[in-house]
């Protein structure tokens, strides 16, 4: 395990040696922490329920209490939800706005979600 901003981080060190492609829309963030996992699926597998990422969707692969208002995260894959696009509201809450959702910023399948 390893972390270069206190945080516990679970991903294997050449993982954690790569420059985020987000990293260049934002100058001087206030907070930088990266998480990850390891998956034993491939990218093809994964992807599906990460484009269905949100409050109200699948949730946030999190602790569902507090992440998701109780909701438990997904257990099904939503066709609807499969293909977003630049632009799109991720939301964090059941109240979307531009304070309240993330925003798809730039978007390759099966690759990344920005």
């Amino acid at each position: 395990m390893r972390s270069t901003d206190g945080l516990t981080a679970n991903e294997p060190v050449d993982a954690a040696d790569q420059p985020l492609s987000v990293a260049s829309l934002i100058s001087q963030p206030q907070f930088a922490p990266t998480r990850s996992i390891t998956i034993a699926a491939p990218p093809t597998a994964v992807w599906p329920w990460i484009v269905r990422i949100g409050y109200g969707r699948a949730g946030w692969y999190s602790y569902d209490r507090l992440d998701n208002a109780g909701r438990r995260s997904a257990s099904v894959i939503l066709p609807q939800y499969q293909h977003p696009k630049v632009g799109d509201a991720v939301p964090m809450t059941g109240r979307v706005n531009d304070v309240t959702a993330f925003r798809v910023e730039s978007f390759t399948p099966g690759v990344e979600m920005l």
